[in-house]
């Protein structure tokens, strides 16, 4: 199965996003990660890469938002 990790820099819209693929895609593997590890506007790779190994699947694709939300993917 593939899951959907989605990066914001803001936990609204990571959050407002996820819930819209739900309501598209129904049943899908999928975790939001937004904003920095306060909760403020930002990214963090810690929580990339905890949801990542906690996604469960044999394979991820993962969407950003802005040019350094696809740095910290990528530090990951």
């Amino acid at each position: 199965m593939v899951g959907l990790v989605l990066v914001s820099h803001s936990p609204q819209i990571a959050e407002g996003t996820a819930e819209l693929v739900r309501q598209m895609a129904g049943e899908v593997a999928l975790t939001a990660v937004g904003g920095d590890a306060g909760g403020g506007f930002g990214t963090d790779p810690e929580r990339i890469q905890a949801a990542l190994e906690d996604l469960g699947t044999d394979e991820v694709l993962v969407f950003m938002d802005l040019g350094s939300a696809v740095l910290s993917a990528e530090t990951v």
